[in-house]
């Protein structure tokens, strides 16, 4: 099935919080505050100095917005990697399901799995990373297939695969970097390409 660009627009009943626009007001609020020192009767640094409030308060409210969505994402994102039924029932974790599967997204993942399978390559000499790579060598071929399935707009990848392989990339208790896990690296890999592309779909 092909992958089409979504365009991330929540739907109704799904309010994302959008840090800059949220600032939007504070900042016009500031652009205008510049004006003050037109005024023939005040000092130029009123105007300054009343800028200078408003744009500390819209990055306040931004930062504050920011971190708002990073807590709903981190929620969405565990129910989504627990393949929680709500995914399809709710607004908002289906626009981050979405969010997941942009074609940005897929060609970062994409990116950091092929540089995986350099680290694995032989010719390649050691360096610090912590990749265990005589456990890992040996599914250096379906590393690279993974990459070329997520870097294909082609294929439709689903968002809970996203999320296992960027585990698998980056926690440290990854069976990649965990040798007291490497036994496990096969599992975990099967999980992965499952979760990406479905039950019914294999990688080459």
């Amino acid at each position: 099935m092909a992958h089409h660009a979504v365009i991330l627009e929540p739907r109704r009943g799904a309010p994302i919080p959008r840090p800059w626009i949220a600032a939007l007001p504070l900042l016009a609020l500031a652009a205008a505050s510049f004006a003050l020192d037109a005024a023939p009767d005040l000092p130029w640094i009123v105007g300054v100095v009343v800028a200078a409030f408003f744009l500390a308060a819209a990055a306040a409210r931004a930062l504050q917005r920011y971190l708002e969505l990073r807590r709903l994402r981190a929620s969405a994102d565990r129910l989504i990697q627990r393949e929680d039924t709500r995914v399809a029932q709710s607004a908002f974790l289906e626009w981050r399901a979405a969010e997941l599967t942009t074609p940005g997204r897929r060609r970062a993942l994409a990116r950091s799995l092929r540089h995986v399978v350099r680290e694995l390559s032989p010719s390649t000499l050691p360096g610090a990373s912590p990749l265990n790579r005589r456990a890992a060598r040996p599914y250096a071929k379906r590393l690279a297939e993974l990459a070329r399935v997520v870097d294909d707009p082609a294929v439709e990848v689903h968002a809970r695969g996203v999320l296992l392989t960027e585990n698998l990339l980056t926690e440290a208790g990854s069976p990649l970097y965990d040798r007291s896990r490497a036994s496990q690296l096969p599992v975990a890999l099967h999980q992965v390409e499952r979760a990406l592309v479905g039950e019914n779909a294999h990688l080459r």
